[in-house]
């Protein structure tokens, strides 16, 4: 790649002054080469995939033949504004990943100067490697409609040398943020030398794109959860002004500067239980058949697990139940009390194993019976509708990661300094008993400082807040504890298996994967995560505080339904009881649909 040099006079920055007038050299053939590569892969893409992918590639082949031929802008093809929609686990996220290949491999980008990818959440733009957008954009958190916040030149720093954006999860934003987004980006896009502007032809006027010109690639899945506040990018645009209308245009407008390409993903990638996915599709779109549910919770059924099989000779048809087996209805109609063992008794075993495994509810923990499941399920996520039992579930399962790994745990507690006079006069008793109490807080309420924190080498661990931007260590970011390094005034505790440290550690070292960078002489991927001081609300009415001392990490073994919208778990434990009996809206189902279906199994 040859870049044009910046002038020392220059007010923006010098790199993406640079970047801003990129030559490839060979940028087509590259482009080309990193595509047949994606595409003879093992895994490779799918139909749909390979059909966004090229469509992608054209255009920054597109791109590239026009800036060598100095006719940026006079093309009558628009900038791609694209929104790729698919459930879970129909493979968005390998789609971005290969179009961040596409883009560093083929032309030499880096992402934050030509190519940006953002999402609501930390957690989410940590599993593409991206940035939020509140972060991103300069946006504060809290931005009311139509207030243009942030700082706009920092902003157009950013998008000089820009082509690119990719938005994941945009179901999870909500329109005002959207609208506000693409109102900055808009304004702070140059008018030379860019996309910026449709040209005008004999029968249209000459019009402004939206985002500047600037290619922008939005994944979503709009079966998931809803922002949590403002306006649903679901809404009629018909009853929305302001930045929410002009965000809700974008996906239901007619004109210019609405979705121009919509691609669907429907092949499920992750799930390889074809079942699952039936049922999965079933839940979302309310087929939910009733053998279906009573496989899921392993009640009796009306059919044997195979269809094709010879179990199922004799099935008949019964007007208002469905299918059902003309044997099984004989014997309870006769009446048999325990149709599960009859079952188990008249079915084939291939049918029974399928039928074990289709059963996923249980109203008792069971043990895992294999050595391989224990460990799986040892470290598997808990998810949960609400923080307080989060919270306290992390603290159980941690102790059995220590227990099923054979490794002692050590505790460590965050240490509590009240601020208020009232609390300042108490005996010391008094005092002790309350900051105990203080203990029982989720990290939410303690400002992100966790209560209680347990240690165990190889435990898996989540930041709860940002540590470090630049090497992408963001909020919920997941990572496991290396060692720890102990106060030189502690004096541990020890009781069975369990070490009560009385002073926090001096420093926590945590591994983080799929990292290249190293600090100082620790191992590759290892950070030292420090001890966090800051003051909390012990009580938001009265205004009540206190400091504390404590680390920013918490066990990674349970989380919230929002926390983990977008990410593949490996195995996981859902508490559906809670979503059914204390939602009474449509959040109950769109809660128990992240729930199930955000698992690899």
């Amino acid at each position: 790649f040859l870049f044009s040099v910046a002038t020392e006079a220059s007010a923006f920055d010098a790199e993406r002054c640079a970047a801003a007038s990129w030559h490839a050299a060979h940028g087509v053939q590259n482009l080309d080469r990193v595509f047949r590569s994606i595409v003879t892969a093992t895994p490779a893409p799918n139909e749909m995939q390979i059909q966004f992918l090229k469509h992608f590639v054209d255009r920054l082949k597109l791109e590239v033949l026009e800036l060598q031929q100095r006719t940026v802008g006079e093309s009558k093809e628009a900038p791609l504004l694209d929104l790729v929609h698919g459930l879970p686990g129909t493979g968005k996220s390998r789609v971005i990943a290969w179009m961040r290949e596409i883009m560093e491999s083929g032309l030499g980008w880096k992402h934050g100067v030509q190519f940006v990818f953002l999402a609501f959440q930390n957690v989410m733009a940590a599993s593409i490697n991206g940035l939020t957008l509140h972060h991103w954009s300069g946006i504060p958190a809290h931005a009311v409609d139509g207030g243009g916040a942030g700082d706009k030149h920092a902003l157009s720093i950013k998008c000089q040398a820009l082509r690119v954006i990719v938005i994941d999860e945009v179901s999870m934003i909500s329109a005002e943020l959207l609208g506000t987004f693409e109102n900055n980006v808009r304004k702070v896009v140059r008018s030379n030398g860019t996309y910026k502007w449709q040209a005008a032809t004999d029968t249209t006027e000459k019009v402004e794109r939206v985002f500047g010109g600037i290619n922008v690639v939005m994944c979503a899945d709009f079966w998931q959860l809803k922002p949590v506040a403002g306006t649903y990018l679901c809404s009629n645009p018909l009853e929305h002004v302001g930045t929410a209308k002009d965000a809700l245009d974008i996906f239901w407008g007619s004109g210019p500067n609405s979705i121009r390409h919509f691609w669907d993903l429907t092949e499920v990638m992750r799930c390889r239980d074809p079942w699952y996915n039936e049922f999965l599709l079933a839940c979302r779109f309310g087929r939910l058949t009733k053998d279906m549910y009573a496989f899921f919770h392993g009640h009796a059924t009306l059919c044997a697990a195979n269809m094709q099989c010879a179990c199922n000779t004799g099935v008949v048809h019964i007007p208002g139940v469905g299918p059902c087996k003309q044997s099984w209805r004989d014997d309870f109609m006769k009446g048999c009390t325990d149709m599960r063992t009859l079952i188990a008794n008249t079915e084939c075993e291939q049918c029974h194993k399928a039928r074990e495994a289709r059963f996923r509810v249980g109203k008792n923990a069971t043990k895992p019976t294999t050595q391989e499941d224990r460990i799986a399920y040892s470290k598997a996520i808990a998810l949960f509708n609400f923080n307080v039992p989060r919270y306290f579930t992390m603290l159980l399962r941690a102790r059995l990661f220590a227990k099923t790994h054979r490794t002692q745990i050590a505790w460590t507690y965050a240490l509590d300094t009240p601020q208020h006079p009232s609390d300042l006069e108490l005996s010391e008793d008094r005092l002790e008993f309350k900051r105990k109490q203080w203990l029982g807080r989720h990290d939410q309420d303690t400002a992100n400082l966790t209560s209680l924190l347990p240690l165990a080498v190889g435990m898996p661990v989540r930041l709860t807040d940002t540590l470090d931007r630049n090497l992408l260590l963001y909020r919920h970011r997941q990572g496991k504890i290396h060692a720890w390094t102990n106060d030189p005034r502690c004096i541990p505790v020890s009781h069975e298996n369990n070490v009560l440290l009385d002073y926090p550690p001096v420093v926590i070292y945590v591994q983080f994967s799929d990292v290249t960078w190293t600090i100082g002489d620790l191992p590759q991927g290892v950070y030292p995560v420090s001890p966090k001081t800051r003051v909390w609300k012990v009580n938001k009415y009265s205004g009540i505080s206190a400091q504390r001392k404590g680390f920013c990490l918490v066990p990674d073994f349970a989380a919230t339904a929002h926390m983990i919208q977008g990410c593949t778990l490996d195995a996981a434990i859902a508490e559906l009881e809670s979503a059914c009996l204390l939602y009474t809206s449509d959040a109950a189902d769109d809660s128990l649909r992240v729930d199930l279906g955000g698992r690899r199994i």
